[in-house]
């Protein structure tokens, strides 16, 4: 079972990244698009930081996979293909990943 944040619900991140801080992220922009995405998050309740750490988490933990299980090279960004859903059961509230 992946450690999740208390905050957002997203996969905590590992001990070995605390100290990489990218250097772009005070550059970050906002977009229309970006925003239009903020807003799908919005309607599920989550703030705008929340959802940015929950969707950043989501993708990392992709990259983390595909590099650990040896699909593509450390370093390299893998083409993400399919998102799995589970059903809705009214214990999950508040569960975002597992």
């Amino acid at each position: 079972m992946e450690i999740v944040s208390t905050a957002t619900g997203a996969p905590a991140v590992p001990d070995e990244a605390l100290d990489k801080r990218p250097v772009s992220a005070d550059t970050i922009e906002m977009t229309e698009a970006m925003g239009a995405h903020l807003a799908v998050f919005e309607e599920a309740g989550q703030s705008p930081q929340e959802a940015v750490e929950f969707a950043r988490a989501t993708i990392a933990l992709a990259y983390r996979g595909a590099w650990k299980f040896q699909l593509y090279p450390p370093g390299m960004a893998p083409r993400v293909g399919v998102v799995q859903l589970r059903p809705y059961a009214a214990d999950d509230r508040g569960k975002t990943i597992e």
